[in-house]
């Protein structure tokens, strides 16, 4: 029996030094490598474009560290006992992790059963800790849009308790939602993240975005030790958290070919939901237009989601389960408030996989994909692989070519390049 090739949970892929080159060349003529050179400048820019900002960001080396920024340029340092900050527990330790360095205590809150993003309901849950709430949180769970309706209800959540807003949307940077609004304007100021896992991949790497120009100069001084125009420090502390030019000449070459990343992933996910969801898999709701950082189903049960990990190893899949534990499981914050039970977060932490999705996913790897988690859930018999040359009515996967091998231009210029759009769920 021939053993098949490991699809790897994840595959980042970066421009190559030959990409990269044009982009950096500007900061090798000026001698100008960090300190917010010309291709930082070049990348601000151009990410404030693509999402329709005012005011460019502020690139930052590490996400985390933006987050860290954004904290206290939103909420200043702890005052009195106004010392809580609302985060769901259905998250990625870094959010916490940032709290808790800015000086704050976390307070964790569910999320909603349908689109997993943070919860209304349990936000309202906080009202009696008024005196004690210093801002919110939010997070863009798995990197997908809120819609317009649940961005404007956590927005009023948060204005009925009276504090402000910072969203962590980390893998969200490209995201649009179900009317094709884009990321970039929630709250007081919004953290991406570039790491090299996520759908925008420069190695290590982040953006906070605000509609505020106060919150941005704040943001500009505190990435730079806290050092005003006049290389005073009349503020906050800093920290350096500026990204060097050469990651940014990374993020402008990523820039060039990222609509044909997204539009690959968008289809290979939208392609496993066509597959998956009619054997009783719940898919993110909403997530249509999501960057994919990998693709999130929740398992009938926990048990036929520890079935499915045990059964992806001897399958040569890696998958994960995310995100489980939920934070306010993990011992270092068993003694941290809840906003009641966070019934959801324990039931999907305990349902989800993660499965694997890469720039150039294939076919017959999303096929496998496919196999292993209908062997686990279902024994309906599974429609025939996929072929070559497929008959009309196949449901093979549509795959977007692999950005590199896209000619280079528009996509219009050769044949079956066009990206391919995904669907809206059903409701």
């Amino acid at each position: 029996m021939v053993a098949h090739e490991l699809i790897r949970f994840q595959a980042p892929t970066l421009p190559s030094l030959r990409e990269v080159e044009p982009w950096f060349a500007e900061a090798e003529r000026l001698r100008w490598f960090s300190n917010g050179g010309p291709c930082v400048a070049r990348l601000e820019r151009a990410c404030a474009d693509r999402l329709g900002l005012e005011h460019p960001g502020v690139a930052v080396n590490n996400a985390t560290s933006g987050l860290m920024v954004a904290l206290r340029a939103v909420l200043g340092t702890p005052q009195g006992q106004r010392r809580l900050v609302a985060v769901p527990s259905f998250t990625f330790i870094a959010s916490i992790n940032a709290v808790r360095w800015a000086g704050f205590e976390p307070v964790f809150i569910d999320v909603d059963p349908y689109d997993w993003q943070p919860s209304e309901a349990s936000l309202a849950q906080l009202r009696g800790l008024r005196s004690s709430l210093a801002g919110v949180l939010q997070c863009s769970t798995f990197g997908t849009a809120p819609s317009r309706v649940r961005r404007t209800s956590l927005a009023a959540a948060a204005l009925d308790l009276g504090v402000p807003v910072i969203v962590d949307s980390a893998a969200g940077f490209g995201a649009v939602d179900e009317d094709g609004c884009t990321l970039g304007d929630q709250g007081e100021a919004e953290i991406f993240s570039f790491h090299a896992t996520k759908p925008f991949a420069v190695g290590e790497g982040g953006l906070v975005t605000s509609r505020s120009a106060a919150v941005l100069d704040s943001l500009t001084e505190l990435v730079n030790f806290g050092f005003d125009n006049t290389r005073s420090v009349t503020g906050h502390l800093g920290i350096n958290g500026k990204m060097p030019e050469l990651t940014a000449a990374v993020g402008l070459a990523v820039l060039d070919r990222f609509d044909h990343v997204l539009a690959h992933r968008r289809a290979a996910a939208e392609w496993l939901r066509s597959e998956l969801e009619p054997a009783g898999l719940a898919f993110q709701g909403g997530s249509a237009g999501s960057t994919f950082q990998f693709v999130p189903v929740a398992l009938p049960s926990g048990a036929s989601r520890d079935l499915l990990l045990q059964k992806a190893h001897d399958a040569r899949i890696e998958v994960r389960a995310y995100f489980d534990p939920p934070m306010h499981q993990l011992p270092v914050f068993a003694s941290v408030q809840r906003a009641g039970e966070l019934r959801v977060t324990e039931s999907l932490s305990q349902r989800i996989v993660a499965l694997p999705m890469a720039n150039d996913l294939s076919a017959g790897s999303l096929e496998r994909i496919r196999d292993l988690v209908l062997r686990v859930v279902t024994t309906t018999p599974r429609r025939p692989r996929f072929m070559a040359s497929p008959a009309p009515s196949s449901r093979a996967p549509r795959i977007v070519p692999h950005p590199l091998k896209v000619i280079a231009g528009s996509a219009a210029e050769g044949p079956g390049v066009a990206p391919v759009a995904a669907s809206r769920p059903v409701p």
